[in-house]
């Protein structure tokens, strides 16, 4: 949709079954390709009674453990990649390849968040806890990350209200070899022009890249530094 909105050509079809509307809810769960990697899967491929993606996530992550719904993510990322691959590259990728690369990228992570945790008896063991925005404000959490094989980087951003509800939510990735601090600023760049696009106002952006936001920050107060008159308007 965002891509129609700049008049950019884009086909209508799922690129995996070529039968149906491509719709997120469509590619990423009810498409025939689809349904073959989450059999693969504890999951396995429920749609139930949800007529959208975001009933469907709230659906399950309302029905399975914190182990599942980290999977679960991975898979949807995964899926997304194939489609990426296949419409721009031609490459096609069976349903046990993204199962497998899915379960590799769930490893991976769990390998380099062990590896960040301190040891259980520091003292200085620090716990990261989402707080709610203000009233009449929303928060959007980004992440990114990097991947080897193949080399890619993928994004994430969450709005949550000042309940803590979820408002909408957005991945992507970028194929090649990124900085990690590249990687970073890009999920932010990448958040700020969804924000510009959904019109939201009031919002806060929340990032674990503190190099990023410190740019942010100095260039926002750049701004509106005084600066002496030289003599040109």
């Amino acid at each position: 949709m965002a891509l129609k909105n700049r008049r950019i050509e884009t086909q209508i079809w799922c690129s995996f079954c070529n039968h149906d509307p491509e719709t997120d809810f469509h590619v990423l769960v009810q498409c025939p390709f689809a349904r073959n990697v989450w059999c693969l899967t504890s999951i396995g491929s429920f749609v139930g009674t949800a007529s959208s993606f975001k009933d469907w996530w709230i659906a399950l992550t309302s029905n399975h453990s914190p182990t599942d719904i980290d999977r679960a993510a991975m898979i949807l990322w995964n899926i997304w990649i194939a489609r990426n691959e296949l419409i721009w590259n031609g490459i096609t990728r069976p349903a046990n390849f993204i199962f497998q690369s899915a379960s590799d990228s769930h490893n991976q992570w769990l390998i380099a968040n062990s590896r960040n945790k301190s040891p259980p008896h520091s003292a200085h063991q620090s716990t990261h806890v989402w707080t709610f925005p203000p009233e009449n404000f929303v928060k959007c959490n980004v992440d990114a990350a990097l991947f080897k094989d193949p080399p890619r980087m993928g994004y994430g951003c969450i709005i949550r209200d000042a309940s803590g509800a979820i408002i909408n939510a957005k991945y992507g990735c970028f194929q090649g070899n990124f900085l990690s601090s590249t990687v970073e600023a890009l999920g932010v760049r990448e958040a700020l022009s969804w924000i510009k696009e959904l019109k939201l106002i009031n919002v806060i952006i929340k990032s674990d890249a503190l190099l990023v936001i410190n740019v942010i920050h100095s260039s926002v107060m750049d701004v509106f530094k005084p600066r002496p008159f030289d003599g040109r308007l």
